[in-house]
């Protein structure tokens, strides 16, 4: 029994520290470009692709502030990230859809785009980000963010 017992103590540490090397699975992040808008952004890793690469789903609540006061979206996306363990390149598609606007002829009520994002996590869960979306039907189509976050 006793070594029943130390056999699950060791797989247990083993599994624990293992668990540790690997990137965590929830992002979430407050984003801004401190003109047109401000997000909070939540990403999931839903598979591995290989040792460097990840598949994410997220999605962005976006609100206008600046130039794009009055407005707010929500804008799913699927992201594949690269690289690490602390430095990260990321790509993706998203698809943002107006779920409110004060002025309902100033903008496109949708877009589909485009993410690129450069993002540094630390070992204990820190995420710094910058982005750069590409928004086909919206006015600017191009403008930047940058973030601060938590993976967990």
């Amino acid at each position: 029994m006793k070594k029943i017992i130390l056999v699950i103590i060791f797989l247990w540490i083993v599994i624990s520290i293992n668990a540790q090397k690997h990137t965590p699975l929830n992002l979430i992040s407050l984003e801004s470009n401190f003109i047109i808008s401000t997000h909070i952004s939540y990403d999931r890793v839903v598979t591995s692709i290989s040792d460097k690469s990840s598949l994410t789903l997220g999605a962005d609540y976006i609100m206008g502030t600046g130039f794009g006061y009055g407005m707010h979206w929500i804008a799913p996306e699927i992201n594949l990230f690269s690289f690490g363990p602390k430095h990260y390149l990321e790509t993706g598609i998203l698809y943002s859809f107006s779920i409110y606007q004060s002025e309902p002829e100033s903008d496109s009520d949708h877009s589909p785009g485009l993410r690129i994002a450069y993002r540094y996590q630390s070992g204990k869960g820190f995420i710094f980000r910058f982005n750069m979306y590409a928004l086909l039907l919206t006015d600017p189509p191009v403008f930047p963010t940058i973030g601060l976050g938590w993976a967990f």
